[in-house]
């Protein structure tokens, strides 16, 4: 998939903020176009998503990607959702296990706690996105 292609459906800005948190723990704030003009997400033959980018030494590509965020929009892979544990940490975020989520699933959307979402995964199932309440 090429990045140019989805990260304008998630910011209209021109110059926008990338976060970018892998699976061992490494998180990269970035920049589009900057570092990411060209780059590619490649998934695995064992499923995992590769960040590639001609802006980047091959060395420093991020690999086994659970979380990106585009300004104030993120992907998070929802086989992994206890990621946003590590990556609240990381971000500076103020959560709570009670922090309240809307979940927004194709017919219906849900306020939940987020240490209910963490504690049972199968509410991740058909689950369109969700947002943190403020």
């Amino acid at each position: 998939h090429r990045f140019d292609d989805f990260v304008v459906e998630l910011s209209d800005l021109p110059i926008k903020d990338v976060v970018i948190y892998s699976r061992d723990g490494l998180i990269q704030t970035l920049s589009y176009p900057g570092q990411l003009a060209g780059a590619v997400l490649e998934r695995t033959e064992e499923g995992a998503l590769n960040l590639k980018s001609p802006q980047i030494p091959g060395g420093m590509w991020m690999k086994d990607i659970s979380y990106l965020q585009v300004d104030y929009q993120a992907l998070i892979d929802t086989d992994n959702a206890s990621v946003l544990i590590p990556v609240a940490k990381a971000l500076q975020w103020k959560l709570s296990p009670n922090v309240k989520l809307n979940m927004h699933y194709p017919r219906e959307t849900e306020v939940m706690e987020l240490g209910d979402v963490l504690a049972e995964p199968m509410l991740l199932e058909n689950l369109q996105y969700f947002e943190l309440v403020p």
